[in-house]
């Protein structure tokens, strides 16, 4: 299998999910989120970089996107997830 149609653990290719279920805009650096997907990095920075983007999409995508046509049906893990992420950098700036 082609790193290309690689699958996530839900069975989407990575440019599937990424282009269709994230939405992801042309200054989310989609290169970046997709090579941290794939597992194609290990910099620290890239996967801080690329999960503060996925969080944030999520977190907009809940209150401005798509998500409410199917009623964020099977996202509840995954906002919590972004949540956890967002409030540890909250947390790490008050510090």
């Amino acid at each position: 299998m082609s790193q290309e149609s690689s699958l996530t653990q839900s069975g989407h290719s990575v440019r599937q999910m990424l282009t269709g279920y994230m939405h992801l805009r042309s200054n989310d650096h989609r290169a970046l989120v997709e090579k941290v997907v794939k597992g194609q990095s290990t910099d620290d920075t890239e996967i801080v970089s690329a999960i503060l983007i996925v969080a944030f999409r999520l977190r907009n995508n809940l209150f401005h996107g798509v998500k409410w046509s199917y009623g964020i049906r099977g996202q509840l893990e995954n906002f919590r997830n972004a949540n956890n992420v967002l409030m540890s950098v909250i947390e790490m700036h008050q510090a």
